[in-house]
């Protein structure tokens, strides 16, 4: 993830703490030269017992995603999907953190559909950078 991305996606100084915690999660996933091509936690293990670690395929912070919600949650009458934005992965489980923007609420799910040319939060801006308000999301 590069900043450029960041600052295309628009993502409001708040979300900033998940930035960093997705960073790092990718970074301890990625095999660099210096380490002969193991990742972090490959290198980790060798010197602790640590718990195996979930890979998910990565996904660009800040596009819209589509959550599934369980049948058992909503009526027949009640919309199947809601559309939330990728703001992280989730670390003591396998599942990827959706934030609504609308209910302000944030799921961990693995049912989702995802739209990674776009951006929730580069509408949802005004002149100066910050949200004034959350308006509903196309």
């Amino acid at each position: 993830m590069t900043q450029v991305m960041i600052f295309d996606a628009q993502v409001p100084t708040r979300f900033w703490p998940e930035v960093v915690a997705t960073s790092a999660y990718l970074l301890n996933r990625l095999p660099p030269q210096i380490l002969n091509h193991k990742t972090p936690l490959q290198i980790l293990a060798t010197q602790t017992n640590i718990p195996p670690v979930q890979i998910l395929p990565p996904q660009v912070f800040g596009s819209s995603m589509f959550v599934h919600i369980p049948k058992a949650n909503i009526t027949k009458f009640d919309p199947s999907v809601e559309k939330c934005v990728f703001i992280g992965y989730v670390t003591h489980q396998k599942g990827y953190r959706c934030y609504n923007p609308i209910t302000h609420r944030v799921y961990v799910t693995m049912d989702y559909d995802c739209l990674e040319s776009e951006y929730i939060f580069s509408s949802q801006l005004d002149s100066y950078g910050e949200k004034t308000s959350e308006p509903p999301v196309k």
